[in-house]
């Protein structure tokens, strides 16, 4: 699967704001959409860590790589070595220093694995379209054959159920995890 693809079901169009109504059915459609992949045992929620962001720096690498099912268990939950030392921003922003990751897996390993649990799945995200789009990026990079799998962004929904507007974008305001 192309990233173009993944980042076709990631992106929304954007529009003007919404009514009061459409907002209720959109905050009504955020609330089943979570139940829905809650339910769903396909369902797998992944978060990264990374040495920083690949839009600044080509050369980017995930230093955490965790992903749970839909009952909240972990099958995946594991440190990775990037290969070159943790910049101090992104060890400030993580709290993984490079100490910790010396010894663990590089993404070439640990990156297989998450192929192979990501096949014929349902990825979600909270920012889908970075941690996806590394991901990918990085199977690329070492030759990993990128599986098939569906994805959604949990920030995008998550934006959508509070419906605060940003007339910037043009689209809900993207919220911070409490």
């Amino acid at each position: 699967m192309s990233f173009n693809r993944v980042l076709k079901n990631v992106m929304k169009t954007k529009t003007s704001p919404p009514t009061q109504e459409e907002q209720l059915k959109k905050k009504e459609e955020a609330s089943a959409w979570a139940k829905a992949r809650i339910q769903d045992p396909n369902t797998i929620i992944v978060d990264t860590e990374t040495t920083g962001l690949l839009s600044r720096d080509p050369k980017t690498e995930i230093v955490s790589l965790s992903m749970i099912n839909n009952q909240g268990r972990p099958i995946l939950a594991s440190l990775v070595n990037p290969g070159r030392p943790i910049p101090l921003d992104a060890q400030k922003i993580h709290g993984i220093e490079n100490i910790e990751v010396q010894d663990a897996m590089p993404y070439s390993v640990i990156g297989d694995i998450a192929a192979y649990l990501m096949k014929g799945k349902h990825i979600v995200c909270f920012n889908a379209g970075f941690d996806v789009h590394l991901m990918v990026h990085l199977m690329g990079k070492y030759g990993i054959p990128v599986p098939d799998f569906e994805v959604s962004c949990a920030m995008e929904y998550y934006a959508q159920f509070i419906g605060e507007w940003s007339k910037s974008k043009e689209d809900y305001k993207w919220q911070k995890l409490l």
